[in-house]
């Protein structure tokens, strides 16, 4: 007979903290923004989370996560179930200088299965980011990352046909400098980023993914000019060069994926209300590849990100963009991506927050006839125990409609989470 009592225990968990979570939420798995407006019950004595010296405040964070995915290899057909844990430590450090700045953000997120540990995952990072001012007006900035990270099913890059999620880490680079005239700023930045992806198992037992080919250097240089016309509101220009090599010549099926592309763009900034912000450009994007059978890509670049406080209790953020990302599918150079995002929050009382969002993505493979459109609605209860503690509950539908089968999914997620700020 199958032992079930792991699932049993795993399943009462969950109950548990559905019972102290005094409701659903919706979000996915992602944490539901705290309200700007959101108050706790907690007296005026307690002390602000966080452990403070003479120049740093320290931030350390603790997240109980546990959630139920009735469809945990997004397929669109003999879907399987699981119970899955989650437990984030995050330890947060902000300098608390006058003019210079130095943070420091450091995490893991453990994720542990039921009844699959094939799809057990250790995700960590670890980051760094600073500025210094060096005259007038005048300063550095740039910040260091490493990431350990794995491919979610489902996700855009991930490998139908892998057996276990895919590995791979990052390693992020910036470097930048900000000189400001009066109501003009300019800045110029430079970047790189190298990724470097583990091979993995075939789940029809057929050998083994090579993912090196994959492993890649995107490098890029921008420069953004922005000027202020009066107290709230802002017009700016921008441009961004990128140079993405692959460390192998050719992937596995002969195609050379290396490319170089820019953006350019022309934006607005405007503050209105209590403390709403509408932030937009539209401009052009351009990718050249080298292997000639792939088209190069030339298409309008848009996004824009609101906050709105329509009414009391009541908050409105929303976002659109579009980004062109890598991809291994065959004879595809990449993917044009455009995301809308949007989430209303009410607040119910002094500590709890209610709220629902919906998502849209357009998934647009190049030069093959693939296309996805992913749409997922949810929504969500956040409950303020206290200044440190935070309850959470949630639910969300995700489906993904694609002209080829094989991509299409649907799935139901159910989420609780303790979130515990010391």
């Amino acid at each position: 007979m199958k032992d079930t009592s792991r699932k049993r225990t795993f399943a009462t968990t969950l109950g548990l903290l559905f019972i102290g979570g005094s409701g659903l939420a919706l979000s996915g798995l992602s944490n539901a923004a705290e309200d700007e407006g959101s108050t706790t019950q907690a007296s005026e004595e307690e002390k602000k989370p966080g452990f403070t010296t003479d120049s740093f405040e320290i931030l350390p964070e603790l997240q109980l996560s546990a959630y139920y995915d009735d469809n945990i290899y997004a397929t669109p057909r003999q879907e399987v179930s699981d119970y899955v844990g989650v437990f984030t430590p995050i330890l947060k450090v902000k300098s608390l200088w006058e003019e210079n700045s130095l943070n420091f953000d450091a995490g893991a997120s453990l994720g542990r299965y039921a009844d699959h540990s094939g799809e057990n995952y250790n995700d960590a990072w670890v980051t760094m980011d600073g500025s210094f001012s060096v005259g007038d007006n005048t300063s550095l900035f740039g910040g260091a990352g490493y990431s350990h990270k794995h491919e979610p099913r489902g996700s855009l890059e991930s490998d139908r046909l892998a057996a276990e999620p895919t590995v791979y880490n990052v390693t992020d680079l910036r470097l930048g400098m900000r000189q400001g005239y009066e109501a003009l700023t300019l800045r110029v930045a430079g970047t790189y980023q190298a990724l470097a992806y583990d091979n993995v198992e075939r789940v029809d037992n057929l050998g083994t993914i090579y993912n090196g080919d994959r492993d890649r250097t995107v490098t890029g240089l921008g420069a953004r000019a922005s000027k202020r016309l009066d107290k709230s509101l802002s017009i700016y220009l921008q441009a961004f060069v990128n140079k993405r090599d692959y460390d192998d010549t050719v992937d596995v099926l002969g195609y050379d994926r290396d490319s170089k592309g820019y953006t350019a763009s022309l934006g607005v900034t405007k503050k209105f209300g209590r403390n709403g912000k509408i932030d937009a450009y539209l401009g052009w994007l351009s990718q050249e590849y080298e292997d000639h059978r792939f088209d190069r890509v030339n298409t309008p670049n848009y996004a824009a990100s609101l906050r709105w406080y329509p009414a009391k209790s009541y908050k409105l953020t929303a976002s659109l963009n579009r980004t062109l990302g890598e991809t291994t599918e065959v004879g595809s150079s990449g993917y044009l991506y455009t995301q809308f995002d949007t989430q209303l929050d009410k607040r119910i009382s002094n500590n709890i927050v209610g709220y629902l969002n919906y998502g849209y993505g357009l998934v647009q493979y190049q030069d093959v006839n693939h296309d996805d459109v992913l749409n997922t609605v949810g929504l969500g209860l956040n409950y303020y125990m206290t200044k440190r503690i935070l309850i959470s509950g949630a639910y969300s539908y995700i489906n993904n409609d694609s002209n080829i089968e094989f991509y299409e999914y649907t799935k139901n997620l159910l989420l609780v989470s303790l979130k515990a700020k010391f």
